[in-house]
């Protein structure tokens, strides 16, 4: 098949274009810039009309979308980090931070978030410069950089605050108290007993947890311990006291099904049991019997 490709002085002959004289001049530069043209066309119209973001940006009426969630990353920031001084009982400043109405009207010093600007926001300036939250004790309390970006970015995207939305100190744990969301403050409910591979007979509800957790890890539970450790480890973990030997003898010869059960009721209602871990809970509040190093009196 004769293929000639020539300069404009020059002649083309191929089979595929038999509708030209065979001796007809053509120039090959004519044909390419058409088909690059074509090509571009093409190619501008796909890119331009069926790009899925294109396509979004351009539908009237959509409104842009957050890029940070008031409730996932903003209120747990403002109940930590401000309602301690700037609740509706509070309102240090003239400030109450509870409310999307509240924060928008300001405080004594004037607005303190402006929708859109977070330049002009007077809250974030405090929050940047380290001022906000206040310092405690001598000792600077500036936010992270994470946290700070994501209210930059709160009030750039203009302030979203959902009406109904109250936001209240006791909702979220903080650094100074438990809040609504602390693990002992749950609905207690009962949970679905594991199915172990193993005899469900011969196990208690709370060992089916255990070996379910030891399962998963390719791990076997130890052998039971005899009725003499047994007795000896109750009496440690609740009393803090070893048994007597008459106490470990007594145990060991009652055969009784209820013999452990009735064990540890008998230990749960020593006052032992009450001294060994009220000690625990005055650590927790703190008590002491003098005032410190400070001042070393008795209280």
């Amino acid at each position: 098949m004769p293929f000639l490709l020539a300069f404009p002085h020059m002649t083309i002959k191929t089979n595929a274009l038999n509708a030209l004289s065979s001796d007809q001049p053509v120039c090959w530069m004519w044909f390419f810039s058409r088909w690059c043209l074509t090509g571009f066309v093409v190619a501008f119209l796909v890119l331009s009309h069926c790009h899925p973001s294109r396509a979004a940006d351009s539908l009237p009426g959509t409104p842009p979308q957050p890029s940070v969630d008031f409730h996932e990353d903003v209120a747990p920031i403002l109940v930590r980090r401000c309602l301690e001084c700037h609740d509706e009982s509070i309102q240090e400043g003239g400030l109450d931070m509870t409310t999307k109405a509240t924060i928008l009207s300001g405080g004594d010093s004037g607005s303190v978030v402006v929708a859109g600007k977070p330049s002009d926001s007077y809250l974030l300036q405090r929050v940047i410069d380290g001022e906000m939250p206040p310092e405690e004790k001598g000792l600077g309390r500036k936010l992270p950089a994470d946290e700070i970006a994501t209210l930059e970015q709160w009030i750039a995207d203009g302030a979203n605050w959902p009406d109904a939305v109250v936001l209240s100190r006791f909702a979220m744990t903080s650094d100074v108290r438990a809040g609504l969301d602390w693990w002992s403050l749950q609905p207690v409910r009962r949970p679905r007993v594991p199915e172990p591979h193993t005899d469900k007979e011969t196990i208690h509800p709370i060992d089916a947890f255990v070996l379910a957790k030891l399962e998963r890890h390719q791990m076997v539970m130890a052998p039971p311990a005899d009725r003499r450790q047994l007795i000896r480890r109750a009496y440690f973990d609740l009393l803090g006291l070893p048994p007597t030997p008459a106490q470990i003898e007594t145990f060991v010869a009652d055969t009784s099904a209820d013999s452990y059960e009735r064990l540890i009721n008998e230990l749960l209602e020593s006052p032992h049991y009450g001294e060994r871990w009220a000690r625990y809970w005055l650590d927790a509040v703190r008590f002491a019997e003098s005032c410190g190093y400070e001042r070393d009196h008795t209280k």
